[in-house]
């Protein structure tokens, strides 16, 4: 039976089926470059993220990492910072750990990063020791939706409180929902026969901005398995990284759902 818990206060998944794995998405190594055009100055946090995901491995006792996409920064190419410390990066995580990649849509060029010292699988998703990986930005493969669970990123989804003064705090949130296979395209329909949970994980860069699920704009939550509803994203249950139980989305106090996301509450 595969076991699925969170790092307690890391934005990172242990999974176990065989062996146990941790899991991490979105960590957009080199962003600091991009911050750096718009007059914000932050040294690399490169160094940081490595400790950061080393301590979640050793923590969870894992002997593989899966990374969720978007290793990278920019997208539709690489920047200096990019080449200079993405091939560090993983030439030293491997020093620990085997990784995998399922790569997202900041990940183009990725390969001529790393060649074949790390393993990337296909944009439409892996199965890893039994458990369905995918970034979000696509249709998940066929063969994903035979899996015990679905473990997505790409959405850096967060919460919002507000107080009675306007002031705004965001935190990262797990979101466990499920799949209604009634919203598949019908070429996913024929393989996909049950509500199959889908585990929706925080960004792992700290520096990243966030959705806030109970205050979605026009913007919404995107890919198309939340674009579809195929995703059941209002019965998602919410959780801090510390553990702390939320709610359901639709439960929770804000605005949530405003412009024309309100679709997405049908059931």
């Amino acid at each position: 039976m595969v076991s699925i818990v969170p790092v307690l206060h890391r934005p990172a998944l242990r999974v176990e089926n065989r062996e146990p794995v941790v899991v991490i998405a979105d960590i957009h190594l080199g962003l600091e470059a991009e911050k750096r055009r718009r007059g914000v100055r932050i040294p690399s946090q490169t160094d940081r993220l490595l400790g950061a995901l080393r301590g979640a491995v050793e923590e969870a006792g894992a002997r593989r990492v899966v990374m969720l996409g978007d290793v990278k920064h920019t997208v539709g190419g690489s920047s200096w910072m990019e080449r200079r410390e993405v091939p560090r990066f993983f030439a030293s995580l491997r020093e620990r750990v085997p990784v995998e990649i399922v790569p997202g849509n900041h990940d183009g060029l990725l390969r001529d990063l790393l060649g074949d010292t790390v393993a990337i699988h296909p944009m439409s998703g892996a199965l890893i020791d039994g458990v369905g990986y995918l970034h979000g930005h696509t249709w998940p493969a066929p063969g994903l939706l035979k899996a015990p669970a679905l473990i997505l990123g790409h959405d850096h989804l967060v919460v919002e409180f507000r107080d009675e003064v306007g002031g705004r705090q965001r935190e990262p949130v797990w979101i466990r929902a499920h799949l209604r296979p009634s919203r598949l395209p019908k070429r996913l329909r024929a393989v996909c026969r049950r509500r199959i949970p889908v585990y929706l994980m925080p960004a792992f860069n700290p520096l990243l901005a966030g959705v806030p699920v109970n205050r979605l704009g026009p913007r919404g939550v995107i890919g198309p398995l939340f674009k579809s509803e195929a995703i059941d994203l209002p019965r998602g249950e919410v959780y801090l990284l510390d553990g702390t139980y939320l709610g359901e989305v639709k439960d929770l106090p804000g605005e949530p759902f405003e412009g024309p996301v309100p679709r997405l509450g049908r059931h």
